[in-house]
């Protein structure tokens, strides 16, 4: 059974090609917008590090929910059943146009599937506040947000990158 080591949410993910050292960039705990509903623009990357628990290849396959303040939470993520040959796997999800509808803390929830049965393996949290809240009294509100329309895509960044 794959075990999740690491999940954050950031701004972008970059790796170095000659020594595969990772760099998470601009990690986001919040976002402040000018007002409501918003959209994550352009993206936001959810990187996340599983590793193999046994000696032989085991199957990976994920699924993202966003858990809103209040109301339905939505998916906005599905992987395709992964072979993990390597003992750990990176899997970045770029995940653009997904609607914050309301301030409040929010958190993005990565399930992993065990047999028939979907595991939840972590939450994300991300607080979303107006942007005139935002300021050096409340850290972690780097990030802004800009109003679209309705919209969403949902790539993974690359097909994860085995170390």
């Amino acid at each position: 059974m794959p075990k999740l080591i690491l999940a954050v949410l950031c701004e972008k993910v970059l790796t170095d090609k000659e020594t595969n050292l990772v760099s998470y960039i601009n990690l986001l705990e919040g976002i402040a917008a000018q007002g409501f509903p918003v959209a994550l623009i352009p993206s936001v990357t959810l990187a996340s590090i599983w590793q193999r628990t046994s000696d032989s290849t085991e199957d990976l396959q994920i699924k993202v929910a966003l858990v809103p303040p209040a109301g339905k939470t939505t998916q906005v993520y599905k992987s395709d059943v992964v072979p993990m040959t390597t003992p750990k796997y990176r899997l970045n999800l770029e995940i653009a146009g997904v609607q914050l509808k309301e301030p409040g803390n929010y958190a993005f929830r990565l399930y992993f599937r065990k047999g028939n049965r979907w595991r939840k393996a972590a939450e994300v949290p991300l607080e979303a506040s107006s942007a005139a809240q935002a300021g050096p009294e409340n850290p972690g509100q780097g990030a802004v947000a800009s109003k679209k329309r309705e919209g969403s895509s949902r790539r993974p960044s690359s097909k994860g990158r085995k170390r």
